[in-house]
């Protein structure tokens, strides 16, 4: 009996150790059009896991604008990002509220890493 518990506190301690030291990563690609969107709530606070800490976005195809003070940025209004351009957050707050929107008639594609330490 005392084999089995001893067992059971080793794996117990082992699993804690893992998954305290684990980093885990949520990845995801968003299409910028005329209306302001963020980072899907699935991918920045994942249900069993914990919330991302951080995120880099590259834009690719079209100039987009981005705000993450809870305010939708509009074509002319908000911090411009450049086609290649990277941008990192290092809060969940600044990545949950993060919104974009791109700035001309043409769609941008933004690539999402997000983890969480």
């Amino acid at each position: 009996m005392r084999r089995w518990l001893w067992l059971v506190a080793v794996l117990v301690l082992a699993f804690g150790m893992v998954s305290d030291a684990a980093t885990f990563k949520r990845f995801e690609t968003i299409t910028v059009a005329d209306t302001a969107i963020g980072i899907t709530s699935t991918v920045h606070t994942p249900l069993g896991i914990p919330q991302m800490k951080a995120c880099q976005l590259r834009v690719e195809g079209a100039e987009i604008r981005i705000r993450w003070d809870g305010t939708n940025p509009t074509a002319s209004v908000g911090i411009p990002v450049e086609v290649l351009e990277i941008v990192t957050l290092t809060s969940h707050a600044d990545i949950s509220q993060l919104k974009m929107i791109r700035t001309t008639a043409t769609s941008a594609t933004v690539s999402v890493m997000c983890w969480t330490d």
